[in-house]
């Protein structure tokens, strides 16, 4: 649906983990991002393909293990870079968070910027806890 309307940019969100067993990898190049289940290989047969071949930014949100990154970590099958995937796995319990998404204007790198919103009543993973005395 996005290829066929004027879009800046794709937005997925889904919750499972999109990361698993490691695809092959190349030597001298980064190790790739690690592909699991069911789940993970349709994305690698379907939203991948798709994604390289995309004429804009693609961002994959995701939740399952719930620690806060940004990364590009997706390769094809050839093990090179797909340069205009992100992944934002956002924050989950005990780090109840959240994150604003904004696209930024056609031809900006990165094509998105992220700001976390710091949940006052949550744990802060910017603090580390004091040692007893």
């Amino acid at each position: 649906i996005a290829g066929q309307l004027p879009a800046r940019a794709l937005v997925l969100a889904t919750q499972a983990e999109t990361l698993g067993p490691p695809l092959p990898h190349t030597p001298g190049l980064p190790r790739a991002a690690p592909v699991k289940d069911s789940f993970a290989l349709s994305i690698r047969q379907t939203l991948l393909p798709l994604a390289e071949t995309a004429g804009f930014p693609v961002l994959l949100i995701h939740g399952d293990f719930h620690t806060y990154i940004v990364d590009q970590p997706f390769r094809n099958l050839r093990s090179a870079l797909i340069r205009n995937l992100w992944r934002l796995e956002v924050f989950g319990e005990p780090r109840l968070h959240a994150v604003r998404v904004r696209i930024q204007p056609a031809g900006s790198q990165p094509p998105f910027e992220f700001t976390p919103i710091w949940n006052p009543m949550s744990t802060d993973p910017r603090s580390r806890p004091r040692p007893p005395r």
